[in-house]
């Protein structure tokens, strides 16, 4: 079994968005073709993006944490992903964790992360279409989403947003994330930016697609894919989103 793990880390140093840099767009990357840990991360505050996220400033971060991004010829699909007290605690321009694939069956933890200020804390590509993933998300908080007025549709905490560099499959959100994939997001503690802690009966109006949205929490969006749609009632409605279970914070 291989696994790969970065624990017990501080980030400090600001790093710019570059496509052609060996990092790309982000602080780290991480591949693995069973398991994945990440544990006790921490990127402290380094400068303030600007406006437009294609041209950085020196002290901007684009993305924290990429896993298994595949783009050369190996497909990494880990079964398993672990992550565990991760803070970001400056300002993220886009995503805080960004996870691009895994294999069918993987369960995904995501336990104790704190998101400071972020276009979106998690986002999900599902890049070879698995089935049967599970999301797990307990205890973690997220400060501020998307708020500046020229990337207004981005808001929410967990981005399903289809793959972007290579994928020569383009395939509809449905394929990727809808209920027929058997994907389960199970949600427990999750403090919102308004202080709310999310329950169950928020979920009919917290998930949205990117052109159909107000504050949500789940964002559904199109990056490469083609014949998207761009209403819930196109995507077939609330219930073609997928399984989504809510434990709220006990009083």
């Amino acid at each position: 079994m291989k696994i790969v793990k970065l624990e017990n880390v501080t980030y400090n140093a600001p790093y710019a968005r570059n496509a052609m840099a060996s990092n790309r767009n982000c602080g780290v990357i991480l591949k693995a073709e069973d398991v994945v840990s990440v544990k006790n991360v921490t990127f402290t505050v380094a400068g303030t993006p600007g406006d437009d996220q294609n041209v950085a400033p020196a002290a901007q971060r684009y993305n924290a944490i990429e896993i298994c991004l595949n783009n050369g010829s190996k497909v990494y699909r880990p079964r398993k992903i672990d992550i565990e007290n991760v803070r970001i605690e400056g300002q993220i321009s886009n995503n805080g964790i960004l996870i691009f694939d895994c294999a069918d069956g993987a369960v995904i933890n995501i336990k104790n992360c704190y998101f400071n200020k972020v276009s979106n804390a998690i986002r999900f590509s599902n890049y070879s279409m698995s089935k049967n993933v599970t999301i797990n998300i307990e205890d973690c908080v997220i400060n501020q989403w998307e708020s500046r007025p020229a990337y207004d549709g981005w808001q929410g905490f967990l981005l399903l947003e289809d793959y972007t560099t290579g994928h020569t499959i383009l395939t509809d959100l449905a394929k990727c994330f809808g209920k027929e994939t058997g994907l389960v997001i199970n949600i427990k503690n999750l403090l919102l930016p308004n202080g709310e802690y999310l329950t169950q009966d928020m979920i009919p109006s917290c998930i949205a697609l990117q052109q159909d949205h107000s504050n949500i929490v789940i964002n559904a969006c199109v990056d490469n894919a083609d014949g998207d749609p761009h209403t819930i009632e196109e995507f077939g409605g609330i219930d073609s989103f997928p399984t989504i279970n809510v434990t709220p914070k006990k009083n």
